[in-house]
């Protein structure tokens, strides 16, 4: 017997196809609270905008302040609930809400060259 509702179904029929899904944030409060908060992290290196987070974390400092912003967002008590609501939805369909929080929350930083801009990807 499937219990799955339609919408579910092509949602999980398209995570199966292409191995992720991309959707609208759940919960756009929740993304901005943590938008918020790793914009005031870059504030401490003099940036205002993780769209110019490279012009102010060089290269060699990348890797230290990563490890920086993993331990703080750790030391949130709102954080990890708030980065689940996000995508809560999505992923009380595709996993269930029991597997879907990790203990921790992780983060990866890395600058790309595209077009011959420098430009910041996280994940």
């Amino acid at each position: 017997m499937d219990f799955l509702s339609k919408n579910e179904k092509v949602l999980e029929n398209e995570f199966i196809n292409q191995g992720f899904i991309i959707r609208e944030a759940a919960n756009k409060d929740a993304l901005k609270k943590i938008q918020k908060f790793a914009i005031d992290m870059l504030s401490r290196k003099g940036g205002n905008s993780l769209d110019n987070a490279h012009k102010y974390i060089g290269i060699n400092e990348l890797n230290d302040f990563r490890l920086d912003v993993i331990k703080k967002i750790n030391m949130q008590p709102w954080l990890r609930e708030a980065y689940y609501q996000i995508a809560k939805p999505y992923l009380d369909i595709l996993v269930g809400n029991e597997l879907a929080m990790q203990s921790r929350i992780n983060l990866s930083i890395q600058f790309m060259q595209i077009l011959g801009r420098e430009i910041l990807l996280s994940r």
